[in-house]
């Protein structure tokens, strides 16, 4: 757990679960006072939502997720379900959940296969803040494609 020396008699700032194992979940960021606000890490979710793929539509992080990609996960088969969930799992641990789920939605819209490379190379893209497109310029070869060569 973390503490702050100026918070006053080592005030945690961070809440930290553990397994009964003692490994490490996930750590949160402690709320202060009365909060509505919920405390949670999706990605901490993600390996129990693969492993019972059923219990997606039930799940808590199922409305974090993009409206393009939450359909698609709604319509897909227990295996095939479990599978993208944890590739999202994988990548997510890297790149981030937010960047993850912005990688899937993109590839889901650019028609691509969903596959673990296409969603880390394209989460990999929106860290970077090249956003989701391939980064290609092409403008100045349409002069070749006019015949204005």
């Amino acid at each position: 757990m973390a503490f702050d020396a100026f918070a006053g008699r080592g005030a945690r700032l961070e809440i930290e679960l553990r397994d009964p194992d003692g490994g490490h979940i996930v750590t949160l960021e402690r709320v202060w006072g009365k909060s509505a606000e919920i405390q949670a890490d999706p990605t901490s979710l993600l390996a129990i939502i693969a492993r019972k793929p059923r219990i997606w539509g039930e799940s808590p992080i199922r409305n974090d997720f993009p409206d393009t990609v939450r359909p698609l996960l709604d319509r897909m088969d227990g295996h095939v379900r479990a599978n993208l969930l944890d590739d999202i799992r994988v990548v997510a641990a890297e790149c981030g959940f937010a960047a993850t789920v912005k990688a899937v939605e993109t590839v889901i819209d650019a028609g691509r296969t969903i596959d673990r490379a296409a969603i880390a190379t394209c989460a990999r893209r929106v860290l970077e803040g090249k956003g989701s497109s391939g980064g290609q310029n092409l403008k100045h070869y349409d002069k070749y494609m006019e015949g204005r060569a």
